[in-house]
């Protein structure tokens, strides 16, 4: 997912800089973010999880 936040980031730039509106471009990003930062927290929490059990 990492990799298409960066790509998703990159055309978002492009599309700014040829003067297209970027808004729901950008909103979709922030909900990518959103799901990548959720996703890794929860990874982070399995991870503790289980080295308590052992």
């Amino acid at each position: 997912m990492q990799q298409n936040i960066v790509f998703q980031s990159r055309m978002i730039a492009t599309l700014d800089r040829g003067g297209h509106d970027v808004k729901a471009a950008k909103m979709f990003l922030r909900r990518l973010d959103a799901k990548q930062a959720k996703h890794d927290a929860d990874r982070e929490r399995l991870f503790k999880e289980l080295a308590n059990r052992f």
